[in-house]
């Protein structure tokens, strides 16, 4: 970790998705996806097959791109799925959080920003660069 942690940025570089990010990228993406608006009460088996399924064939499809220390790239602090025209979701860890990786992500975003779901941080990042967005949780049906 960063002796300044105000100088995240300057010690994380993005790298390809490997198959050894893959249990952390689905964690962190169903644990955001409790903290959202967008869960409407899913458990179980519904849980797992209206968003676990298609959100795993979307990562065959489009995996994302990682962020992790220079040092170490194997310690990722986020991630962000996007297509050449779109980001689509974006996930820092919490203790990385309000550091400049979530600003430094959307600055470098293809716009429009069509996310999946926004989460209450994520909802006051862009509240805070007066972004626009498109809720697009179709998007999992790739």
């Amino acid at each position: 970790m960063p002796a300044h942690e105000e100088d995240l940025l300057s010690f994380i570089s993005p790298r390809p998705f490997v198959q050894a990010d893959r249990s952390f990228v689905l964690s962190s993406f169903e644990s955001s996806y409790w903290h959202s608006d967008s869960h409407h009460g899913l458990r179980g088996p519904d849980f797992h097959r209206v968003v676990v399924l298609p959100f795993e064939r979307v990562l065959s499809l489009h995996p994302p791109t990682c962020f992790a220390f220079n040092d170490d790239p194997d310690d990722l602090v986020g991630w962000s799925l996007a297509s050449t025209d779109s980001l689509f979701y974006f996930f820092v860890k919490p203790r990385y959080r309000r550091r400049g990786l979530g600003s430094h992500l959307l600055a470098r975003s293809p716009r429009p920003l069509n996310l999946v779901f926004l989460t209450p941080a994520a909802r006051r990042l862009l509240r805070h660069h007066n972004l626009s967005y498109t809720l697009s949780p179709y998007l999992l049906l790739v």
